[in-house]
């Protein structure tokens, strides 16, 4: 999770907001997928 959350922060740097919220949605949507697997 940690991971998922550091490449958000890592695509969001120098981005704008809606940027940092997209890559917040698809880190969201990947632990989802993740979550729903197991």
């Amino acid at each position: 999770m940690a991971e998922l959350l550091g490449r958000a922060l890592d695509l969001s740097r120098g981005a704008s907001t809606d940027d940092f919220l997209l890559a917040a949605i698809a880190a969201h949507q990947e632990l989802s997928k993740a979550g729903g697997q197991r």
